[in-house]
């Protein structure tokens, strides 16, 4: 798990690797593709790419070579970022998109990629110069053919002069207030890392859970989908400290994990002051499913 600075706190490393990245040849309007776990890395380069002009292309860790490959052709990303978690993957898919041995840039060790650290390395902590809006390029998941990405217009004004998080304030989020917004499904999904990168550029704390689960003692399982005995957020290195220990309050999710957040909020895990409710849910679902999640936690 991992606890991610407000803007402001956080913008230093997102200014070095729109540095690093310009230095390895991308202008305004180029894409860069990333294959990152959920973690520190993956939103500074969302960070950079929203200041430099930059198309950010979110690539589902979940995918083969093949479909990597795919994406990253087609998006036209000049530079790919993978963890080594997934470099194998990575690795052939940088082979069969043509990409070039510079381009490519691993966080940890990965056959065939530069260390992301060159990328960072010896560039300045200031802001860019030309600081303009750019945006994620996210892509479809394919199921009826091809992924395809939705690259949008870039508006060619600085983040300050545009509205990002603003879309937040609908469901009554306001700006700072001590807000601390659990991830706890993968940021290379669109609604996921519009909703947490809403919450950055508004001065909340992020907590990122490497996976989702939700269970009494025991080590990670690498489930993907919460289980019923639920109980403290864990973390492959050991047990991390509680929903509750974090002061979390806000967070996206599936409904399969709100439910199992439901019943740990009945459980006392997330119980008690600090738990501010679940007010509002964006998945499709009957009304009588809902209806559980639009009460105040015990």
């Amino acid at each position: 798990m991992h606890a991610v600075p407000r803007r402001g706190r956080g913008d230093q490393p997102g200014h070095r690797l729109v540095h690093g990245l310009r230095a390895a040849g991308l202008r305004r309007g180029d894409a860069f593709a990333v294959v990152l776990p959920n973690g520190v890395e993956f939103f500074t380069a969302y960070l950079a790419a929203a200041q430099a002009g930059f198309y950010l292309v979110p690539v589902n860790h979940h995918l083969v070579g093949p479909e990597i490959a795919w994406t990253v052709a087609d998006s036209g990303a000049e530079v790919l970022i993978a963890h080594e978690r997934f470099g194998a993957a990575a690795r052939a898919a940088a082979d069969e998109a043509g990409l070039p041995a510079e381009r490519r840039y691993a966080a940890g060790t990965a056959d065939g990629f530069r260390p992301y650290a060159e990328l960072l390395d010896g560039q300045p902590e200031t802001p860019p110069d030309g600081r303009a809006l750019g945006w994620a390029m996210n892509y479809t998941s394919g199921t009826t053919g091809r992924p395809r990405g939705i690259r949008r217009p870039l508006p060619g004004k600085p983040p300050e002069e545009t509205h990002l998080g603003g879309f937040l304030g609908i469901f009554g989020i306001r700006p700072f207030d001590d807000n601390v917004h659990l991830v706890c499904s993968p940021l290379c999904h669109t609604a996921v890392l519009q909703f947490s990168g809403a919450s950055l550029h508004i001065g909340h704390r992020l907590v990122l859970m490497d996976r989702w689960t939700l269970q009494e003692g025991g080590p990670h399982t690498g489930r993907r989908t919460g289980r019923r005995d639920t109980g403290p957020l864990r973390h492959p290195a050991g047990r991390i400290q509680t929903p509750q220990e974090r002061r979390l309050h806000r967070h996206h999710a599936t409904p399969p994990q709100r439910q199992a957040l439901q019943e740990a909020a009945a459980r006392t895990v997330l119980g008690g002051p600090r738990t501010r409710g679940l007010r509002r849910g964006a998945a499709a679902g009957a009304p009588e499913a809902a209806a559980p999640f639009r009460c105040r936690l015990p």
